[in-house]
């Protein structure tokens, strides 16, 4: 990996930090040496879960991209996330010129939200969403605040 690519890399990762702070009203910070490690970009404990963050910040992404990024953070969830009991992976992703971050979390995570509504879950459906980043933290916020968001939601459901 050269320079330029690590420096990137970590200019995103201090981006969403700032950005999950701003959101979450406290300080959060880079897994330092999660590269060298193998582990998570940035882990953050919100209330009896335990949020894995995989951080990309690319030129051109691609689906087959964030689909390796998903098995990735799904990965190293499972190797480092072992001692906690509600571990998530998270995948946060921004093409270089967008404007926005988006998320990848896990659809299971989201079910109880979604069985309020009217929406019918079919057996085929991936085990996965796309939202963006101010959504991510408003689910981080409900299992400590036990308040839930009274704003809209739009879901990506790969098939």
């Amino acid at each position: 990996m050269s320079k330029y690519s690590r420096d990137k890399g970590q200019r995103g990762e201090r981006e969403v930090c700032h950005l999950l702070s701003e959101h979450l009203n406290r300080p959060i910070s880079r897994e330092l040496g999660a590269s060298r490690d193998g582990g998570c970009d940035i882990k953050v404990t919100m209330g009896a879960f335990v949020y894995y963050l995989e951080v990309k910040l690319y030129r051109k992404i691609t689906q087959a991209n964030v689909a390796d990024w998903w098995e990735q953070a799904k990965r190293q969830t499972e190797e480092h996330g072992k001692d906690n009991l509600n571990p998530i992976p998270v995948l946060i992703y921004r093409q270089s010129h967008w404007k926005y971050w988006e998320v990848v979390i896990p659809l299971n995570y989201m079910l109880w939200q979604l069985s309020a509504t009217k929406y019918k879950m079919k057996d085929e459906v991936a085990p996965r969403i796309t939202t963006d980043l101010k959504y991510l933290t408003h689910l981080m916020l409900l299992d400590t605040d036990s308040t839930i968001s009274k704003g809209t939601m739009d879901i990506y459901i790969e098939r």
